[in-house]
């Protein structure tokens, strides 16, 4: 069967994703898994405030993951992602 033109998905249609940086600790004493700290959608905010946690409170373990979604940011930020 052959595709045709108005079978195909319109790209302007899609909403755009959204990717941004999640600061996580994790504390090996209590071992309920990872919880998130910071999120951010610029790396090197997220990358200082790692630094200075680590520094500050080294009995705890640190990482950066990168999430997407097609919510907006402002969703985000309000708590509907978490």
């Amino acid at each position: 069967m052959k595709r045709r033109w108005k079978d195909r998905d319109n790209k302007k249609d899609k909403k755009p994703k959204l990717y941004f940086h999640v600061l996580q600790y994790f504390d090996p004493e209590y071992r309920d898994g990872w919880g998130d700290e910071e999120i951010s959608k610029d790396y090197g905010v997220v990358y200082k405030l790692k630094k200075e946690l680590e520094a500050e409170i080294p009995e705890l373990e640190f990482r950066i993951i990168m999430r997407s979604t097609y919510a907006t940011w402002e969703e985000i930020q309000d708590g509907f992602y978490r």
